[in-house]
């Protein structure tokens, strides 16, 4: 954690993540154990368990503060190439050249 800055919020659910994938991993260890329908469906609360982890996972931003992000929009400096009217559909000829 020491290498991103989270949030209040942020560091909330990264808890949160980490709970779900540990129920997740206890789940799977209770599965090893069983067999038939009881063994089906733990590793079915596992996927799930796992799957409401990565939820949370997927909402955290990993922010570096040596890196700061990139601003919105096109970067300043050169322009892009304005495109050639003849390669286009609708530049009044068709794209292989013919008429």
């Amino acid at each position: 954690m020491e290498a991103n800055e989270f949030t209040v919020a942020e560091t909330v659910v990264f808890a949160r993540a980490l709970k779900w994938f540990d129920q997740s991993d206890a789940l799977e260890r209770e599965a090893e154990g069983l067999s038939g329908r009881e063994k089906d469906a733990k590793l079915k609360a596992a996927e799930d368990a796992s799957t409401t982890g990565l939820r949370f996972w997927k909402t955290l931003k990993f922010t570096d503060a040596a890196k700061p992000t990139r601003r919105p929009g096109r970067p300043s400096g050169r322009r892009l190439p304005m495109p050639n009217m003849a390669l286009t559909i609708g530049g009044g000829h068709h794209a292989d050249g013919a008429r």
